[in-house]
Formats: C-alpha cells, structure tokens, sequence
C-alpha cells in the first residue's frame, strides 16, 4: 500500500513538472501579458462567464468560449482519459462572433484529445500586443509532428478563412503546444493591462 501511495505522488509531482514548464513555454512562445492562475475546470465557479454568451455580439471572450468547448467535449474527455487544466481569464475579447470561436475551440480541443488519449491538456488564454493566443498543450512525448498537422489542416483553413491563425509546435520530448492566435479588442486588453479581467 505504501508504495502505492508513493508511486502515486512520484507521478503527481512528475505531472505538476511537465505543466509549469508547458506553462512557462506557452508564456515565452507569444510573449504573454496576462496573469495565469491555474484552477480545476470542472470548478462550477469557472462557468459563472457562460451566461454572458451571446450569438449575436460580434465579439467574443475568449476565456468563455473555451470553457463552453470544453464542458462540450466532456463525454469524449472522459472516454480518452484525458484531463485539463485552465489558465483563462474572463474579460479577454476578440474580434469575431461567439459561437464561431467556441466552434472552432471545440475542433482544436476534439483534435488533441483524440492525438493524445490518457494525457492531460493545459489550456490557456492569454494578450500578446493587440492579439490574443488561446494554446492547448498536451504532454504526449514522441508525437509525428507531420501527422498532427495533418489532421488539423482543414482546421487551419476554417481558422485563416476568418481571419486567424493556428500554428502547431511539436516538441518530441515535452508534447504538442496549438495555438489560436486572434485579432484582440481594444476594451480588453485596456481591462487586463489596468489587472481588472477575472481568471478563471
């Protein structure tokens, strides 16, 4: 039982590792301005945002469209084995319609589920300039780089048709980071500069 109990915490802190460094390289890959804090997504305080999701502003928050992709893709989560952590604050707006981000959020998280079942995903929203970068970096070693742009091409086109783009960096000894990255709105990053967005 002991070395259970033992074996159990080498892999807890192990885990906690591998995130902080995907988390520092997520921050000094897009030059990140935002404060991240880290929170369970499963959290019902961190759904407190969805209710402000609406279809026809032509704006959205970022880190509401996130998290409605993901309590969308729980079943498939939970059928891979997959778990997450969020670092994404509320109040982070960009330029394009709601429902069209939590679409597309929603097919780049289904996609690095389905790479990398039994992993765990960090997910983070964060300004850079007058852009926002949503990544979602996965800890599976050893992924084809080749293969995992593949299977996204059709995203990147949906992604550059509205104006974005999705670049995939694959790292065969710490896991595969895809960023979003999105034209920003004035308003929000005045708020996140001056420290008044929310995080998650």
């Amino acid at each position: 039982m002991i070395a259970i109990w033992l074996a159990y915490l080498v892999a807890t802190v192990s885990a906690s590792g591998v995130f902080m460094v995907a988390g520092r390289r997520s921050q000094q890959a897009h030059g990140f301005t935002a404060h991240i804090g880290y929170q369970n997504p499963t959290d019902s305080q961190s759904w407190q945002a969805e209710s402000d999701f609406s279809e026809g502003r032509p704006q959205a928050d970022a880190g509401t469209a996130l998290r409605i992709a993901l309590r969308r893709l729980t079943p498939l989560m939970a059928s891979r084995r997959v778990q997450t952590d969020i670092a994404a604050p509320f109040g982070l707006l960009v330029q394009m319609r709601a429902s069209a981000l939590a679409d597309l959020l929603e097919e780049m998280l289904s996609a690095a589920i389905l790479a990398a079942p039994a992993s765990r995903l960090l997910l983070t929203a964060a300004g850079n300039g007058e852009r926002v970068a949503i990544c979602v970096t996965d800890d599976m070693p050893n992924a084809d780089a080749a293969l995992r742009r593949a299977t996204v091409r059709g995203l990147m086109d949906r992604v550059a048709s509205r104006g974005a783009t999705l670049d995939i960096d694959v790292r065969p000894a710490e896991g595969t980071m895809m960023t979003l990255h999105l034209d920003g709105v004035a308003e929000s990053r005045h708020r996140q500069s001056a420290g008044l967005g929310t995080l998650a």
